[in-house]
């Protein structure tokens, strides 16, 4: 009887670039960006210079490199899976700081991540910083940004002023200081905005003594990709100092986490994750009279109406009715919420408080105000 013989054929293994080798490849490639990333957070940490150095060729590529050959001594066939493992590792390292802190990592990035190349001479080093900036502008989720110049002690941007129908492009003093943004009669004027006499004041100390300036109402004001509007801007002369129309003042910049980098000459702007309360923009053009208050039992009946001067539409207005003794001691405090105002309307106002036989005297205050969208 003649033995079985059993053929086994074997397929030939395939030469091209599967796809399972082709994402084994991009899964080590990971291993360039992640030292990357990580050599350029520890030039922010550590500062440029030899201790960074060692840092990066010590942990970053020695010890590693160590690990990988004891691995590979007692495990000469692991070479593949624990590329894969240090790559992914990698990609997960990177993508992790692009996508939790994404403000930071553009920061560092732009900074910091051109470091190789100062080994090439100074303009080389320039070029792949500005490389690095325009890189990291364009990540996702990242701030927005803008140019600056530093002039005799000030920061100066760029920025656009919009009233109605006509724009303006200006140079204003990034003023953190001031607490409304101020514009020059020239600029108010080219957008044809005029101040009348029912234009509320804005009252200044200065060096020289009280000094009283008109606010307007921008329909906003941009400074790159950001946008305020509408924004109320104090029209002042003596703000304007040169080709400078005035100061960008808080009530812009607080919509903004701002950070000014001065290596690579940008503004960088992310905009605030808490709503921004706008009663003292709104304050100045609402006009409350008629106040009246009447005792009926239990209860102090207060009436008033509320006249909107200004061009915008106002929304959410939270007034609080304090009752206060013969001292202006609080004795007693309600809020009442007005829905919305339209530019020009007036609207009654009413709250009821418990009455207070110690009560001599109430206050109506706005706590919160929007301009309407």
């Amino acid at each position: 009887m003649s033995p079985m013989v059993r053929r086994v054929s074997r397929q030939p293994e395939s030469t091209g670039l599967s796809k399972k080798r082709a994402l084994a490849l991009v899964l080590c490639l990971g291993i360039l960006p992640g030292v990357w990333l990580q050599s350029a957070f520890l030039a922010a940490w550590l500062g440029e210079g030899r201790v960074h150095h060692l840092a990066v060729i010590g942990g970053l590529i020695l010890v590693p490199l160590v690990g990988l050959l004891l691995l590979l001594r007692h495990h000469p066939r692991a070479l593949k899976v624990t590329a894969l493992l240090w790559g992914t590792i990698a990609w997960v390292f990177t993508a992790f700081f692009w996508v939790v802190i994404p403000e930071t990592t553009a920061q560092v990035i732009s900074s910091h991540g051109a470091w190789m190349f100062s080994f090439a001479g100074a303009k080389t080093r320039v070029r792949g910083d500005a490389f690095m900036d325009a890189v990291s502008r364009k990540l996702p989720g990242v701030s927005m940004s803008v140019p600056f110049s530093f002039e005799q002690g000030s920061i100066v941007v760029d920025a656009g002023l919009v009233a109605g129908d006509r724009s303006l492009p200006v140079r204003l003093v990034l003023d953190t200081g001031a607490s409304f943004t101020t514009i020059s009669p020239e600029a108010a004027a080219r957008l044809g905005i005029s101040p009348g006499p029912r234009s509320p004041q804005l009252h200044v100390q200065t060096a020289g003594g009280e000094a009283t300036y008109p606010l307007v109402v921008l329909s906003s004001l941009t400074l790159g990709e950001a946008r305020v509007g509408p924004l109320v801007a104090a029209v002042c002369a003596p703000c304007a100092v040169g080709d400078k129309a005035g100061l960008l003042g808080l009530n812009f910049t607080s919509h903004f986490q701002m950070v000014i980098d001065n290596k690579t000459g940008r503004v960088r702007m992310r905009p605030a994750e808490d709503w921004i309360d706008r009663h003292a923009e709104v304050e100045p053009f609402l006009e409350v009279h008629g106040l009246t208050g009447t005792e009926e039992g239990d209860l102090l009946r207060v009436a008033a109406s509320v006249t909107n001067l200004a061009p915008a539409g106002v929304r959410a207005l939270a007034f609080e009715l304090t009752l206060q003794d013969a001292e202006g001691r609080p004795l007693n405090s309600r809020r009442v919420l007005v829905e919305a105002v339209a530019a020009g309307e007036t609207r009654p106002l009413t709250v009821e408080i418990a009455a207070h036989a110690d009560c001599a005297s109430f206050n109506l205050e706005l706590k919160q105000a929007f301009w309407a969208d």
